[in-house]
Formats: C-alpha cells, structure tokens, sequence
C-alpha cells in the first residue's frame, strides 16, 4: 500500500508539472506567434523580407540547464525543450546559435541579427526598452545561506536580536496591557461602591473573634 501511494503521488506530480509546461509552452507559443508576426510586418515594411523557408534564428544563452551546446554541437537545457516543444506546435523551423553574453544576445535581437532568444535571460527595465519578452518560463528569488547556531549562547544571543529590533513594538503592548489592567480596575471598583454605597462591611463572629 505505502508503494502504491507513493506511486500515485509521484503519478501526481508528474501530471501536475506537465499541465504547467503544457501552459507555459501554449502562452509562449501565443506570445512568439504574434511577436513573429509583427517583426515580419516590420521586416515588410523595411524590404528587408525573409523568404519563406529560410529557418528561424534562435540565439541560445550559452548557460547551463537552461540552455548549452557539446562539444558535438548539441544543445541541451530546459529553455531549448521547451523551445523545441513551442517550434512543434507552430510548425516552426529554426536553428540555433550559441552566445556566450548576454549583451550580444539582446544586441543581436535588437539588430534582427537573431529572430529570437532563450535561456536565462532575465528581464530588466532597460532590456524591456530594446527588446520584447515573452511570458517567463522560470521565476527564481535570491538567497542568503549562513551556518546553523545553536545552543544556549545563541539563543541567547536570538533573543537579544530580537528585544533589539521589536523593542518599541514590545514596550507598546506592555503599555496597552498596563493601561487595559488599569481601566479593569477602576470599572470594577466602581461597579463594587456603586452596589455598596454606605460602606457596610458584612461582620462574621466566631469562636476566635470578630471575622471581615
């Protein structure tokens, strides 16, 4: 049974992640279709017309796992599969160049030296004023890795960290406990003389004595 199960999560997600390479490779299929369609208006309007079997240019952004060229000239990664996969379903033939920087791959689309470009590129304001992105295929964040501390010195030590940097906000909530405690007090003394306004005692007697 536990074999069975972790047979059908792993059938799981790999349904999961080929849904979203299925949608990712549609949207930039969308996406590429009308950027192609657009660069051969503006290659029209120019003079400059492509003829009508010359293959796609594909700068690939010689990085690896995202995209890379052997020795033997072959390329590999997850950007050039999925372009392979997008090329497939437009009925699209390409080929493919390998850069080495990233500024020649934007300078070269920019130019129409390359009709298109994979890989890690990332997209930044100033490379949106030059050249057109498609839908990302891959969104990353950065990280700071440091070593594990533990033990009582570095709780310790968390501890003040902490005091240090959530002191206002730890005064605050003791100065509203303060307060809120205060007001309790005086609501209830109230309510207690207004229910007793003579100030009689209730007097108890027993075998020692007199008992309040």
């Amino acid at each position: 049974m536990q074999l069975s199960s972790s047979v059908m999560r792993k059938h799981s997600r790999n349904l999961r992640s080929g849904r979203r390479i299925a949608t990712q490779s549609r949207l930039i299929a969308i996406a590429l279709a009308v950027s192609l369609v657009g660069a051969a208006a503006r290659s029209s309007a120019s003079g400059a017309e492509r003829a009508p079997d010359e293959p796609l240019r594909v700068a690939v952004y010689d990085v690896p796992l995202y995209g890379s060229v052997d020795a033997e000239g072959l390329f590999s990664g997850a950007s050039v599969d999925l372009w392979r996969r997008v090329a497939e379903d437009l009925h699209l033939t390409y080929r493919f160049v390998a850069v080495a920087q990233m500024e020649d791959v934007i300078a070269g689309v920019k130019r129409g030296q390359f009709d298109a470009a994979i890989g890690a590129i990332t997209i930044t304001p100033d490379r949106l004023a030059h050249v057109e992105f498609t839908y990302p295929a891959h969104r990353s964040g950065v990280a700071v890795a440091f070593p594990k501390q533990t033990g009582p010195i570095a709780a310790v030590m968390s501890y003040v960290a902490v005091v240090r940097e959530l002191g206002s906000l730890i005064v605050l909530t003791l100065g509203l406990l303060v307060l809120i405690g205060t007001l309790m007090w005086v609501f209830e003394r109230r309510r207690r003389l207004a229910g007793n306004p003579s100030g009689a005692t209730l007097t108890l007697v027993s075998r020692d004595g007199p008992f309040r």
